[in-house]
This record gives structure tokens, sequence and C-alpha cells, in this order.
């Protein structure tokens, strides 16, 4: 499969998800760029929706960044929609975290990035620590928050951190 097919495909699932969602796939402005890349980072987290924005993502100063998205998000004329049926659940979750600013999306991102690499490795006030060295303009209260949302995410929805 050469990168133009690949890239239409991923551009197709990108669209289609988007569509099933009834959201707009707006890349406009600097903002609503970064938006788009934590929303797809937070839903390919569901197990469902995985395998069709199977991106991958690095840290970077605003969270997890994916130079892969945004080739494809530029590039959003070259490919039609394709349709993907999306269980009550997984709308449910994509519903869950689009009523999140993206303020909340960025530390959400950044905690989970962190998590999938050292999650066995500290403690809760570790991991809670580290992310505020890396952002400190999240007090040590909100990311405490944000940790405990992400656990009850986790469990309610069974997200995969692999």
């Amino acid at each position: 499969m050469t990168l133009l097919a690949i890239s239409e495909e991923k551009i197709g699932k990108l669209k289609g998800i988007f569509e099933s969602l009834d959201i707009e796939l707006d890349v406009s402005s600097f903002n609503k760029r970064l938006r788009i890349q934590k929303l797809v980072y937070m839903f390919r987290l569901h197990e469902e929706i995985k395998p069709h924005l199977d991106f991958k993502y690095n840290l970077y100063l605003r969270g997890p960044y994916s130079p892969e998205l945004a080739y494809v998000y530029y590039h959003l004329e070259r490919a039609s929609p394709i349709y993907i049926k999306l269980s009550s659940e997984a709308v449910e979750y994509c519903k869950e975290i689009l009523s999140l600013n993206t303020r909340k999306l960025e530390l959400l991102c950044t905690l989970v990035e962190v998590l999938k690499t050292n999650e066995h490795l500290f403690s809760d006030d570790e991991i809670v620590n580290f992310v505020h060295e890396f952002k400190p303009n999240y007090d040590v209260r909100e990311i405490k928050d944000m940790l405990e949302y992400f656990k009850s995410l986790r469990s309610r929805y069974r997200l995969d951190l692999n």
C-alpha cells in the first residue's frame, strides 16, 4: 500500500469518525487544530475507535502531538469520509470527551501520556508532581482532580493505554 493510499484511508476514517459524532472537522485555526489533536488522542483510547484512528503521538509542550495526524487534517480534501458505525457506548464516551474545554483536554492528554510509560513505576503523587513540573500553569489540585477523572473514565469505558 502506498503512502498516498494510507493517507487517504486515514483521512477517510478521521472524517468518518467526526461525521458519525456529528461534529465539524474544522482546522482553520491553531486552537481548532490543537483541539482536534487532543480529541483524537483521547478518542483512540476507546477500543472500538482505536483501529480507526491509529496515529502515533509524542509528548510536546502542549501535550501529545501527532505530526501524522497534522498531515492528515491538512489534506482533508483528498478523501471522502469512510462510514464508521459506533456503539452507543463509544458515542457516549466521545461526547463526554467533547464536553471538556481545550485546557482540560490538554491536561488530560498529558496525564495519559505520562501514565502510559510511568503508571507502574510511580505513585499517583509522583505522577502529579511530574506533570506539574512539566506544566506549571496547572496547579497540583487541578492535576489531581484530572487524574481522578481519568481513572473514572478508564473504569467506565475500559480505556486502553497501550
